[in-house]
């Protein structure tokens, strides 16, 4: 996603992160601190900032630089950043976020590797696939965040590492399915996501 150390609320006040002191500072109109947090970490590489579209929660999601992926997820309330959920490290690449439309679920998508004879593994069946990504989901009214790892059997005219070279992230998430752009074109999964994504 789009490194964002500032966003803007609607009322003009603005929570930034600084990345040289490792807080997140919300101040207000007039640039005065109305607050502050410390989200220092010995395995922080970097971050980035976003809202969700009512402005009721800010999304910080971070990398470790060793090919790692977090977020923690604040509500917004008056001039405090109330912690919703904080997901700690685990292993991905290309982290990409996205809320459904009522804002009940935050959707993460990331990478967990690319199309090489490294890579491939075999199913019950003799047939090759690879683990391409997460399709994850943190379900906002229970806390509960479930894992998804996307299958994918490429085609014989895959080009190793070619191929799979592009986006990956969420651009529906509905009450009976979920759609995500992938390097080669869409996919729609059904609800409930079932723990494999299998794509062939």
């Amino acid at each position: 996603m789009e490194e964002r150390s500032t966003v803007v609320l609607k009322d003009l006040r603005k929570i930034v992160l600084d990345e040289d002191e490792g807080c997140l500072h919300m101040l207000s109109a007039e640039e005065q601190e109305e607050f502050s947090i410390e989200y220092t970490d010995d395995n922080y590489g970097g971050g980035s900032l976003m809202l969700s579209p009512s402005e009721k929660y800010l999304l910080f999601s971070c990398y470790s630089g060793e090919s790692e992926e977090a977020f923690f997820l604040y509500e917004i309330e008056e001039d405090l950043l109330n912690l919703v959920y904080e997901s700690g490290y685990s292993y991905g690449e290309q982290g990409e976020y996205v809320f459904s439309k009522d804002e009940r679920f935050l959707v993460q998508t990331v990478r967990l590797g690319s199309w090489c004879e490294d890579t491939e593994e075999e199913d019950e069946d003799g047939e090759r696939f690879y683990e391409f990504g997460e399709l994850n989901v943190l379900d906002l009214k229970t806390r509960q965040f479930e894992r998804h790892t996307l299958h994918v059997y490429p085609g014989e005219d895959w080009e190793e590492e070619v191929t799979d070279d592009g986006d990956f992230f969420c651009t529906k998430f509905g009450d009976d399915a979920v759609e995500v752009l992938l390097p080669w074109g869409e996919e729609s999964f059904t609800r409930p996501l079932d723990e494999i994504l299998v794509i062939k």
